[in-house]
């Protein structure tokens, strides 16, 4: 029989969420009879965040480079628990064979999520320690997972527009409008939804459109602590669809459903080091050296979800500004629900010439199993999926890990 100390968790793959109870135990087996002062396990959860950065600094009137050391960490919990202790200063002897000790703890009822990046990390672990007497402590260690809940509340079931106007530079030395309309029926969506997404082109220029870029990018906020409060972001794409258009001065109708890979959920608040935040980013690439366009708009990603509420159409519904040279159209609260109906159900492209603006759409699978069970925290880790597809040719759809 060889000497081992395991820690098990009864929660399922490790799992835990905020508010609920974590249970687990430290097997303990015994090759020989061994004296202890006291076994007992520190259940702990925190985050660390660390970079640094290249900065000016003025000393004496002239200006010099530093390297400033950015870094913070923040204690969500720390608890002990004695599983045994001595008994009037007399160390406690166990006996040859397996010993097993429970134990239990209930989680606080906010905490972000098990995360490791570039400029930080959130972890969350339990550590066994056996106090043998005119011995060292001999420790050991497991993480466990944490898994936010984030429910989608009915301000995010609402149906959001958004479009940039970029002025390109046309021949004779003058420049035409060139705008481009996002559109998606809501902001929050559970982990087993696809994100669909609408996108109109109108351009008056003579410059050639190349192809349009649909991204879902996950943006992770850092904070430090010292020396001083200070953000540092991270952004992944974890979704990205590229698709080859039309030629200039056309009027384009594009519709893409964006599959959610496993990813944690949205998480932010004020006095934490570490925040997860989600946007859908259209670019159209153009010729020359013109700027593309692009346009951001902000969803919430959750795993509960409550019941839509259909929104009362009202004409002076307006829409928050988000960025600048981008702005909401207002109106009614309520789309044409035929439209998101169709594209709910297939993938729609449509282009038409300025003078002749009747569309051909044409229809594909999204890919979206609503099914699906929800994410693990290490399948949101490395998850990356990746489409490219040509003008009038099936979608090729690639996984990246």
């Amino acid at each position: 029989m060889a000497y081992s100390c395991n820690i098990k968790f009864t929660n399922p793959n490790d799992v835990c969420r905020p508010g609920e109870r974590l249970m687990g135990e430290v097997e303990l087996v015994l090759d020989k009879p061994r004296k202890y002062k006291g076994i007992y396990v520190v259940i702990t959860g925190y985050s660390e965040t660390e970079w640094r950065e290249r900065e000016k600094t003025e000393v004496g009137g002239e200006v010099k480079k530093k390297r400033e050391h950015y870094k913070g960490r923040l204690e969500y919990f720390n608890e002990i628990f004695y599983l045994l202790a001595q008994t009037d200063g007399i160390p406690v002897e166990l006996i040859t064979g397996q010993h097993k000790f429970n134990f239990a703890y209930t989680l606080p009822g906010v905490l972000p999520p098990s995360w490791t990046g570039e400029f930080g990390h959130v972890t969350y672990r339990v550590k066994a320690v056996l106090d043998r007497p005119w011995r060292p402590d001999e420790t050991h260690k497991k993480n466990f997972i944490v898994m936010t809940n984030y429910t989608i509340g009915a301000q995010f079931l609402y149906p959001t527009k958004l479009q940039e106007v970029e002025q390109l530079w046309c021949l004779p030395f003058h420049t035409m409008p060139f705008t481009v309309e996002a559109e998606l029926p809501k902001t929050g969506f559970s982990l087993t939804e696809g994100v669909p997404v609408i996108v109109r082109i109108q351009n008056e220029s003579n410059s050639t459109i190349h192809e349009i870029k649909f991204q879902l990018r996950q943006i992770i906020t850092f904070y430090s602590v010292s020396p001083r409060r200070q953000k540092k972001e991270s952004i992944n794409k974890m979704v990205d669809i590229r698709c080859k258009v039309m030629d200039s001065r056309k009027i384009g109708l594009f519709q893409r459903t964006l599959a959610l890979p496993q990813l944690p959920v949205t998480f932010d608040t004020a006095t934490d080091l570490l925040g997860i935040s989600y946007e859908v980013r259209i670019e159209v690439k153009v010729g020359g050296l013109n700027k593309n366009p692009v346009v951001r708009i902000p969803i919430y990603i959750g795993n509960i979800s409550t019941e839509p509420i259909a929104p009362a159409a009202s004409p002076t519904a307006i829409y928050p500004t988000l960025g600048h040279h981008q702005s909401f159209s207002s109106g009614s609260g309520v789309l044409d629900t035929s439209l998101w109906n169709i594209s709910h159900q297939m993938d729609i492209s449509a282009i038409s010439d300025a003078s002749n603006p009747s569309a051909s759409m044409t229809s594909e699978a999204s890919g979206v199993n609503p099914s699906a069970p929800p994410p693990s925290y290490d399948d949101a880790m490395s998850t990356s999926v990746s489409f490219s597809e040509k003008q009038q040719q099936p979608s090729e759809i690639t996984q990246k890990s």
